[in-house]
């Protein structure tokens, strides 16, 4: 047994070691966290030089500890389950020490007894419990799901495949570490084997996350394992602790979560924790590989079980039982042989001859040898004989081990079929119960219809009363209001007719001002400036230019005509100075551009003599007006092309996209391709005898385009 030494601390907590004992090579450090079952501790390996968690085993309904240090027994009715308990947490121990390589499962480093109990050594895990992260965030996006998902995963098959099953799954007991790895702690096998012991002991379960036949006697399996983390998961994805299994069996108010179309989650992994939701344990995946290929459809791991053949009897057992036999035979033989030898009458030694005496000795020696390897012969048989004997016992043991498991088994099933049974008839009767409630809602609905139907007749000769009484003072009102009318048409006609009048007068105001592309430019720039945005400065004064002089008029006191006159445009110039001087240098160094472009493109004489097919040809050549013939968005959205048409070097159309209306002004190169354009979406082209392309890039769509000349 390890040694232990104890240094007593200023104060100590009575239930826990104090820090600084030393259990083995382990000094305490601190407690990590205390439930009925045990105590779990910081500690540190002064031999290897690292952290560790110790998982003590100390059973608080039924032990408590004596002198600060060893745990005992409170009673001597519970010491035979306090040491049946130990045996199986240090069964615990030995078990999770063989998953060292299992992925998402916590290490165990060493198990040990001591101070009258037993010790679990553990990887201390640093990081925050899925807990903690979910209080703090709410829930979890697809990708940190799936990844807690699949190491969990991988660690439980190793662990059901060893017939091994935590139990007690659930948020607190999923620990993250700072790259967002899961490690699965707290594995519940001895308590809840010590739970089924003794009635001292509470079930191993968390409400909310426990199968239902963790409620009763009923058998556990893998699929136990696949309800905690499914109602873990859902927990993570929608933000919110699933029903207990228990009340579900009653009424089952579990919203699955295919059901809620959470963006970024497959659709088939949320179906496959809807399955691992499934009340009934036969509606659930029955194993870890059944429940990933429900989850993730494709990447199905098939794992061939390999069954084990009973073992054969070997050579050495059957050369064993045919030497016994040998042995018997001979030994009978040998018996007869000396019990049939006839019998001489005694000769006194002295008269016998030299000769006689020593054929005697020579004799007595063979026989008192034959006698030495008969008792060797017999003892050999006897051994063999109880070597035959104890395995028989053995083999009886077993037999009996395995009648006794299937005796077991058939308890289990038996009790999950009087589960089954029992939430039938609960269903029975809350299907009865839920029929006589819609039977009284019938029978109150009917009622309260006659009521009404009975009020709605008397407020309905009450009405009839009201309308004989109000119908000559409503007539009067009536003539009233059709006067009023009258008027009000009138006045509307008036203002009408004079918002037509001003309207032309405005329009023939602006034709006498004989505005050029650039100026129409610099007045949309103007109210832009304004934050009256007329959707781009193309010099074409469509609905939406003419909506934002309006505005502009309406706010300045000017009639809202939408058409703009010579005082005005002084104004509206005047206060977008800053912005229309931008504009101006921006038109300039274009035009500067596209004349040094078009100098650098421009051939010599000799060359252009030399070589006529060389020389650009005249944008004014794709004057004309055009017609689409194919159109492409991406994603598919509607757009209709109006007033196409080329004059000059000039492109000009309108166009409706997604409910609105806007126009563009592009200027052609006369190699056909786009020099610059003034439109809301960024535009490109390429004009190319009587085809043309356009290419536009919307912020709801990209889209292509292909016009021909008419």
């Amino acid at each position: 047994m390890p040694d232990t030494k104890v240094v007593k601390p200023s104060t100590q907590n009575f239930l826990a070691l104090p820090v600084g004992t030393v259990v083995g090579r382990y000094r305490i450090t601190g407690v990590l966290g205390q439930g009925s079952f045990g105590i779990t501790y910081r500690a540190h390996d002064d031999q290897l030089g690292r952290d560790v968690a110790i998982k003590e085993y100390l059973p608080t309904s039924f032990a408590m500890r004596h002198d600060g240090l060893t745990v005992l027994p409170n009673s001597t009715e519970a010491a035979e389950d306090f040491a049946w308990g130990r045996q199986r947490f240090v069964e615990e121990g030995r078990t999770l020490a063989g998953f060292q390589r299992a992925p998402g499962i916590v290490r165990v480093h060493d198990f040990l007894e001591a101070n009258g109990t037993a010790y679990i050594v553990m990887e201390l895990v640093q990081g925050e419990t899925l807990g903690l992260r979910l209080q703090r965030q709410g829930r979890l996006a697809a990708a940190e799901v799936e990844r807690i998902l699949r190491a969990v995963l991988d660690g439980l098959e190793k662990v059901h495949s060893a017939s091994f099953i935590h139990r007690d799954i659930k948020p607190d007991n999923i620990l993250l570490d700072e790259d967002g790895q899961p490690t699965l702690i707290d594995f519940g096998a001895a308590r809840a084997a010590v739970a089924g012991r003794t009635s001292a002991l509470t079930g191993i379960f968390t409400p909310g996350y426990a199968a239902v036949e963790q409620f009763t006697d009923a058998r556990q399996g893998p699929y136990t394992d696949i309800y905690g983390l499914s109602a873990t998961l859902y927990q993570a994805i929608a933000g919110e602790k699933p029903p207990s299994a228990v009340d579900r069996v009653l009424e089952d108010k579990y919203v699955p979560l295919a059901r809620r179309r959470l963006a970024g989650f497959p659709p088939a992994l949320l179906a496959g924790i809807d399955r691992g939701m499934a009340v009934r344990p036969e509606a659930r995946p029955q194993s870890i590989a059944a429940w990933r290929a429900a989850l993730f459809p494709g990447e199905v791991r098939e794992k061939a079980g390999a069954v084990q053949a009973p073992p054969k009897p070997s050579r050495w057992r059957v050369g064993a039982i045919a030497g016994l036999a040998i042995v018997l035979i001979a030994t009978g033989v040998a018996g007869a042989l000396f019990l049939l030898e006839p019998r001489k009458a005694p000769v006194a030694e002295a008269d016998r001859p030299p000769a006689e005496r020593r054929a005697t000795e020579a004799a007595g020696a063979a026989a008192e040898k034959r006698r030495s390897e008969e008792e060797t012969q017999r003892q050999a048989s006897e051994a063999a004989v109880a070597a035959e004997r104890q395995r028989a016992e053995e083999e009886a043991r077993r037999q009996a081990a395995a009648t006794a498991a299937a005796a077991e088994k058939e308890r289990q099933e038996a009790e999950a079929r009087r589960l089954e049974a029992a939430a039938a008839a609960e269903k029975q009767r809350a299907d009865a119960a839920a029929e006589e409630a819609r039977r009284k809602a019938d029978e109150d609905a009917r009622a309260a219809a006659e009521a009404a139907r009975r009020e709605a007749a008397e407020a309905e000769r009450n009405q009839a009363a009201r309308q004989a009484a109000d119908r000559e003072a409503a007539e009067k009102a009536a003539a009233e209001d059709r006067a009023r009318n009258a008027e009000a048409e009138a006045a509307k006609a008036t203002a009408e007719a004079q918002t037509a009048s001003d309207r032309k007068v405005a329009e023939a105001a602006e034709a006498a001002l004989h505005l050029g592309l650039v100026d129409r430019q610099r007045i949309q720039v103007a109210l832009t400036a304004q934050g009256l945005d007329t959707h781009g400065a193309d010099g074409m004064f469509g609905p939406r230019s003419r909506e934002m002089i309006a505005a502009w008029q309406s706010a300045r006191g000017f009639p809202a005509t939408g058409y703009i006159d010579s005082a005005q445009r002084q104004r509206l110039v005047g206060e977008a100075t800053a912005a229309l001087a931008k504009f101006d240098t921006d038109q300039k160094k274009a035009a500067e551009e596209e004349a040094k472009r078009r100098e650098q493109a421009r051939p010599d004489a000799a060359t252009a003599a030399a070589n006529p097919a060389r020389r650009s040809p005249d944008a004014g050549a794709f004057a004309g007006r055009w017609s689409i013939v194919r159109s492409k968005c991406i994603p598919s959205t509607p757009q209709r092309f109006y007033g196409v048409t080329i004059e000059g070097n000039r492109l000009a159309y309108g166009f409706t996209f997604a409910n609105r209306t806007a126009s563009c002004s592009v200027t052609i190169r006369p190699d056909g391709s786009f020099a610059n354009s003034a439109c809301e979406a960024p535009m490109s082209g390429q004009v190319s005898g009587n085809r043309m392309t356009v290419s536009q890039k919307h912020p709801e769509a990209f889209c292509d385009f292909e016009f021909q000349k008419q």
